[in-house]
């Protein structure tokens, strides 16, 4: 049986020695390090690979739920102590919110190398909070109530959420019983239905379904919005999007997640001096994001908010991995998320083993969890050039990715006409629409003098060409919508998701 390698960083904390005392009572355990610093320097010895479990303090300095993930990533089990004093329940709510399911009790630290080799929660089948082999023989007191050796914080709340989700979406009178499923002729038979009732299904696949962001747990569409370097026009993009989508009565949170200079809040004239991407890091390491990521957002109509990016580029460091990520999964549950990322895709081998994010790790967080991606190249020569390679790196970040490409600054005097800018393009990769944007220069300057979107001017040319493009990449908007750019817009034709489900509908009755 190998034995359980154990770091321990208690920074001189007055229970590290009994701690150390009882590890190394314990057979088949062996302390690899002290760490005598904050978590950072825990998760710089994590990173080697060599350890299975940390002991550390449940008020260690720098302790978060980004720290505690990326502790999980290297296979490093975490052991949170409670300190005297702090009340039981205060102790489980602050282990719930950074992801910790282990506690024990200062008072009880000699049992800490029971905690250390006994399976956490999850690992095995059938293991509950509380129970199974290897608990601890004591469980861990506080002051007065004790804590359930074991606790699954993360599992009851992620239980919990599940539960209110699904009662909040719910229809009126609906008992919660799923009622039959339509799997198999027995089931068919159950539900009333024949072979016939496809043409009834295919008729409700036809039905307008309400907007994303109008029922709860309805999951809207996240939107990455990139480009190569060369300011090809990303977040006038991306803000036009975002506005067009609002516009059309979805609940749309416009995020700026560029890395080396995020400009989504001068160009909409928001000047917080609190950056909405920082509040939402603070919010990911104190485990409240999913809750309350609409505290860092700033509305500016009732469907439409943003989220600041980094107020200088340097402050990218504390935005830990994770964080973008938690924020797209929470937003998209009410409504749709158009990002607007940085130019660079460089990855960053070394990161992880500095305990640290990555660079550019905003940039290719949105790309990997977006549903849609829009590429965002210029027309002139050496803008085609970049967008020519920018094609080629994106696919290699994201495999088998069919990006909605926009051609910004379209103009007569480069000589070449659309038809001859769509043939360059299409041969850079496959695409699953192409867009050209015109050079609006006037209406561009009056929307960024005025700190407004490009999109609230309706009669500019730039305005009805992102229309096209909002199509695309956010879905059709309903027959008889009010859109920004194009006055009352009438859309032909049935949504792609739509007719994806009458196809998997019709394979499944063949």
């Amino acid at each position: 049986m190998n034995p359980r390698v154990v770091l321990v960083a208690a920074a001189g904390a007055e229970w590290e020695d009994a701690a150390l005392a009882a590890l190394d009572e314990r057979a088949g355990v062996v302390v690899l390090k002290r760490c005598m610093d904050d978590v950072e320097d825990l998760l710089a010895s994590a990173a080697s690979g060599q350890a299975d479990s940390a002991v550390l303090g449940l008020d260690a300095h720098g302790l978060d739920a980004g720290s505690v993930d990326q502790l999980r990533r290297y296979g490093v089990r975490p052991v949170a102590v409670v300190p005297t004093g702090v009340d039981p329940e205060s102790a489980r709510l602050r282990a719930g919110r950074v992801g910790l399911r282990r506690l024990v009790a200062e008072a009880s630290v000699a049992d800490v190398a029971d905690a250390v080799t006994a399976p956490e929660p999850g690992d095995e089948p059938g293991d509950e909070p509380g129970s199974g082999p290897g608990e601890p023989g004591a469980a861990p007191t506080v002051g007065g109530p004790r804590l359930p050796p074991g606790l699954d914080l993360v599992a009851l709340a992620a239980a919990a959420r599940e539960r209110e989700a699904a009662e909040g979406a719910r229809a009126p009178g609906d008992t919660g019983d799923p009622g039959p499923a339509l799997d198999g002729a027995a089931d068919d038979a159950a539900a009333g239905r024949d072979d016939g009732d496809l043409d009834d299904l295919e008729r409700l696949l036809d039905e307008e379904p309400p907007r994303r962001g109008t029922r709860p747990g309805r999951p809207g569409r996240v939107v990455a919005v990139w480009g190569p370097t060369g300011a090809p026009g990303r977040t006038t993009v991306a803000a036009g999007l975002a506005t067009l989508g609002a516009a059309r009565g979805t609940d749309t949170l416009l995020v700026d997640a560029d890395p080396w200079g995020g400009a989504v809040g001068q160009h909409l004239g928001v000047l917080d001096e609190v950056s909405g991407l920082l509040a939402t890091a603070r919010l990911a390491a104190a485990g409240a994001l999913p809750e309350r990521w609409r505290t860092a957002a700033r509305a500016l109509s009732p469907t439409l908010s943003v989220l600041t990016g980094l107020p200088r580029a340097d402050r990218w460091v504390e935005v830990r991995s994770g964080v973008l990520e938690q924020l797209l999964t929470a937003a998209s549950t009410v409504g749709d998320v158009v990002v607007d990322t940085g130019a660079s895709l460089e990855d960053d081998p070394g990161a992880e083993l500095a305990g640290r994010g990555a660079r550019n790790g905003t940039t290719l967080a949105a790309l990997e969890a977006a549903d849609e991606v829009v590429v965002v190249g210029s027309a002139d020569p050496v803008g085609l050039s970049r967008l020519a390679r920018g094609l080629v790196d994106l696919a290699e970040v994201r495999p088998g990715v069919r990006p909605h490409v926009a051609v910004n600054r379209v103009r007569s005097s480069l000589g070449w006409s659309r038809e001859e800018l769509a043939d360059m393009v299409r041969g850079f990769g496959h695409l699953s629409s192409l867009h050209f944007l015109p050079a609006d220069t006037e209406a561009v300057d009056r929307a960024l003098v005025a700190g407004r979107s490009v999109a609230e001017q309706r009669d500019a040319a730039l305005t009805q060409a992102l229309a096209g493009l909002a199509d695309d990449a956010l879905g059709a908007a309903p027959t008889g919508a009010l859109t920004t750019g194009a006055g009352a817009r009438t859309v032909a034709g049935r949504g792609g998701a739509r007719r994806r489900a009458r196809g998997r509908l019709r394979r499944a009755a063949g």
